[in-house]
Protein backbone atom coordinates (compact mmCIF):
# COMPACT_ATOMS: atom_id res chain seq x y z
CA UNK A 1 0.00 0.00 0.00
CA UNK A 2 1.33 3.08 -1.04
CA UNK A 3 0.78 6.59 0.42
CA UNK A 4 -1.56 7.36 -1.60
CA UNK A 5 -3.59 4.40 -1.03
CA UNK A 6 -3.21 5.32 2.70
CA UNK A 7 -4.34 8.84 2.90
CA UNK A 8 -7.55 7.79 0.54
CA UNK A 9 -7.90 5.18 2.66
CA UNK A 10 -7.62 7.45 5.92
CA UNK A 11 -9.84 10.16 4.35
CA UNK A 12 -12.61 7.44 3.26
CA UNK A 13 -12.72 6.38 6.96
CA UNK A 14 -12.81 9.90 8.74
CA UNK A 15 -15.80 11.14 6.30
CA UNK A 16 -17.74 8.08 7.38
CA UNK A 17 -17.14 8.86 11.24
CA UNK A 18 -14.40 7.13 12.19
CA UNK A 19 -12.32 8.62 15.22
CA UNK A 20 -8.60 8.74 14.75
CA UNK A 21 -8.12 5.99 17.17
CA UNK A 22 -10.40 3.86 15.55
CA UNK A 23 -8.75 4.65 11.74
CA UNK A 24 -5.59 3.81 13.16
CA UNK A 25 -6.35 0.19 14.29
CA UNK A 26 -7.88 -0.11 10.89
CA UNK A 27 -4.77 0.47 9.05
CA UNK A 28 -2.67 -1.37 11.10
CA UNK A 29 -5.13 -3.98 10.62
CA UNK A 30 -5.27 -3.66 6.69
CA UNK A 31 -1.54 -3.75 6.37
CA UNK A 32 -1.16 -6.89 8.54
CA UNK A 33 -3.56 -9.04 6.00
CA UNK A 34 -2.05 -7.18 3.18
CA UNK A 35 1.23 -8.80 4.47
CA UNK A 36 -0.42 -11.70 5.06
CA UNK A 37 -2.02 -11.70 1.70
CA UNK A 38 1.52 -11.23 -0.10
CA UNK A 39 3.27 -13.81 1.90
CA UNK A 40 0.57 -16.46 0.50
CA UNK A 41 1.21 -15.79 -2.54
CA UNK A 42 4.63 -17.07 -2.70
Amino acid sequence: MNANDKLGAYVLLAMHGFKKDEIKDIMKKVESDLEKAKEGAE
